[in-house]
Formats: structure tokens, sequence, C-alpha cells
């Protein structure tokens, strides 16, 4: 594959040279992010031949699970697929732009699952033109209520941040919240970037954004809950929208997400006129004998969504998927 480096990243330079899409799921095909990542969750990265999966080993076990997150970096199903399917991982959970209808049965995502889109290589006032009359008014009101944005580096800048995120998420029981630590590593590297909207110098709001190539990712936040009167959650997606345009990214992705799961997020972004990117979660049992562990384990320990044999970022798997 003809390649070229920027920032300290490989990129496909026929995707530059087209100006076409590329998932936010190819930084977990960046073997710098993967490094940083997997470390924070004692986990491991393995290299098949360049295509790059995060792992839980356990010795004596092996592998329990695996997330392999954008293989469409690496080449079509067939390629990919074949250096994958012997892994022997309890479950292997697979994140792609792709359909890989071979794996169909294995199906986790919602039918209607999108990654939500903003084409930043329009500019800034055709961008601002093409968002609902709703979503200018609230920019606006905001921008009245004198809330600014910034851009927040270091450590001592990320705990507006990460506070914000543990209310929004209650303290991570209604979705998982990555380690304070693991960002902090991410803003030092060229991977990650916080923001905050501020109001009289208080955090009002604020976006974890991932630097994947050619594409700024909201990964994590949103307006403190406290704080919606202030119309904070249009100027955060918009400011950093705006930052991303001054870095010369060309996509902004808002993440996925169901389209009908939650009608009022729907309807939230929808108002920002993106462009929809499918986006497909599969999640398949290698082991039969290991997913029942995993299954029986999680169904005694587990507080959250994922089980102790899975890996971060990952749904966790239903017993019933071990008999497939």
């Amino acid at each position: 594959m003809n390649t070229e480096t920027r920032q300290g990243r490989t990129e496909p330079a026929a995707v530059e040279e087209a100006g076409g899409w590329r998932s936010a799921f190819s930084i977990f095909q960046d073997a710098g992010f993967d490094e940083i990542y997997a470390k924070h969750y004692g986990i491991s990265v393995l290299d098949l031949d360049g295509l790059l999966v995060i792992a839980k080993h356990i010795p004596l076990v092996g592998c329990l699970g695996g997330l392999l997150s954008g293989p469409e970096e690496y080449g079509p199903f067939e390629t990919w697929w074949e250096k994958v399917r012997r892994l022997g991982c309890s479950y292997l959970c697979v994140k792609t732009s792709v359909r890989a209808d071979a794996l169909s049965g294995y199906l986790v995502s919602p039918e209607d699952n999108y990654n939500f889109v903003v084409d930043l290589r329009q500019g800034d006032e055709e961008i601002f033109k093409n968002f609902h009359r709703t979503q200018q008014q609230n920019i606006r009101r905001a921008q009245e209520k004198s809330v600014e944005i910034r851009m927040v580096d270091g450590e001592e800048g990320l705990k507006d941040l990460y506070a914000i995120m543990l209310r929004i998420s209650r303290n991570g029981t209604l979705f998982e919240v990555p380690p304070f630590a693991l960002l902090v590593d991410l803003v030092r590297s060229p991977y990650g970037k916080g923001l905050v909207a501020v109001s009289e110098d208080v955090a009002v709001g604020g976006l974890f954004l991932l630097l994947a190539p050619g594409v700024l990712h909201a990964w994590y936040g949103g307006p403190d809950p406290e704080m919606r009167h202030l119309n904070v959650g249009a100027l955060l997606h918009y400011g950093a929208m705006q930052w991303g345009m001054a870095q010369g990214f060309s996509f902004y992705d808002m993440g996925d997400q169901s389209l009908s799961a939650n009608k009022n997020l729907t309807r939230f972004k929808m108002h920002f006129s993106p462009e929809l990117k499918p986006a497909f979660q599969y999640l398949v049992p290698q082991s039969k004998i290991k997913c029942k562990v995993v299954d029986t384990i999680g169904s005694l320990f587990s507080k959250g969504e994922r089980g102790p044999g899975a890996i971060p970022g990952c749904r966790c798997p239903g017993p019933s998927r071990t008999d497939r």
C-alpha cells in the first residue's frame, strides 16, 4: 500500500488524494494509539502482519476478549478475517464501517446504527448555513450568554472535563468512562485533545476528541446536565468543528448510535446536517469453552455492560451467543 506519514501517523495516500471518508475506527489500526490505549487497561496489542488486534491474555488460558477495530484499513473482509479467525478468543469484537455479511449472525449493533459525520471541507460559513435554524439559534444564544470554547492540555486542564464526563455518565453507570490517566496520556500524544465550554470561568460542558487520520472524533462528553439552559451542547460541537477545520481535518464524527433508540439525541445530531455513515459491531465467539467461562464470570461480577473477559468499548456478550 502506498503510504505517507503525518504527525507520526501513517495514512494511505490514495485516501487523502481522493478526499474520501475514513472511519474514526481507523485510529485503532495505529500502533502508537493502541499502545497507549492497551497500557491503561492491562491488555495487549497483537500485530498480525500489520493488522492490529487489542486482546486480553491470561497465562495458561490464552486470549479471552479481543477487539479488532477498523479492519477495512487493512483490506477487504477475506483478507483480515483470515488473519483473526483462528485467534481462539472467547469473543472477538469487530468494529467496522463496512458490513461483513459472513458475520451477520453475530451483529450486536442495531440495524439502524450510523456515524453522524459533518464534512468540514465545506468551510465554516457553509457548514453553519446548513445547520437547522434551531441549532443556529442555540449557538448564538450560548455566545450571547458569554459561553466560550477553550482547548485544554495536560492533567490540570482535563480535570474539569473529566468531572463533567462523570456527571453525564452518572459515575460510569450509564456508559463506560475511560480512565483519567488514559486521557492525560492521549492529550500528551498526537491522538487526543480536550475541549471545554466555559461560563464565568466555570466549565459547563466538554468533549474529549480523538484525532484519527483526517477525522476529528467526538469520543466522550457533552453539556453538564445542570447547565443545559446555557445551550451548551450545540456550541460545543460547533467549536470542535471550527478547531478541526483550523487543524486541517476533513471530517467531524459525532459518534455512532441507533437512529431509533434515542430519538432526542438523533434529532439533536441531525440538526447539524450530517451525512450518515454505517457503523457495525460484531461479537464473534471463537471458543465455546472460553465464552461460557466469560459469561459465567460476567454474570456474577460485572456491574456494567462490559464483562471481565471483554474489551473496553465493546458490548457485553450474551450467553445465548455461545450456542451459535
